[in-house]
This record gives C-alpha cells, sequence and structure tokens, in this order.
C-alpha cells in the first residue's frame, strides 16, 4: 500500500487456530486476521502481552485504529521475539 510504504517484515500470526499475518510496512501495519486493518504506526493505541505460552510463543492483543478512525481490538498468537519487533516499530 502505497501510504504505508514498502513492506519491511512480515511477521506470521495464528488466531483461532487459523494462520494470519502482520505486515511491517515503513509508515504502518497491514494486519490480515479474522479483518484486515491497515494503519500507520501512530494509529496503534496498544500491544499487550497477555501470557506467554510453550515454545516461546506469546498470546497477545492489539488495540488499532483504521483510515476510518473504525476501532479493532485483536487477539493473537505469536513467536515472543516478533512480538519484540512489532511493538519496538510501533513504538510501544
Amino acid at each position: 500500500m502505497e501510504l504505508l510504504g514498502k513492506a519491511v517484515e512480515v511477521l506470521p500470526i495464528l488466531y483461532d487456530s487459523k494462520r494470519g499475518s502482520i505486515t511491517l510496512h515503513e509508515n504502518g501495519l497491514d494486519i490480515r486476521a479474522e479483518t484486515r486493518v491497515q494503519a500507520p504506526f501512530n494509529y496503534v493505541e496498544s500491544i499487550t502481552e497477555e501470557k506467554k505460552l510453550a515454545l516461546l510463543k506469546s498470546q497477545a492483543a492489539i488495540v488499532v485504529y483504521n483510515l476510518l478512525g473504525e476501532k479493532f481490538e485483536l487477539r493473537f498468537i505469536m513467536a515472543g521475539n516478533d512480538l519484540a519487533v512489532l511493538k519496538k516499530a510501533c513504538g510501544k
């Protein structure tokens, strides 16, 4: 997406036993899970690690607003290292 810039990294996630991804762009992120959300980094309200799981995975939640101002609260599982990358990219 031009508004978000070039894709930099793709972080795999699991939600409701399905595969999804969070693509980090130069200026924002593109979440493909139960719904698709595209937003600049400053539209991310919070990223929370809810609990640590086996095999260095974490259950996490993200609260983000899309470009139309709609609020999305998404829960997913991802590798702990990827969660750290996501938090750093979003400044959280």
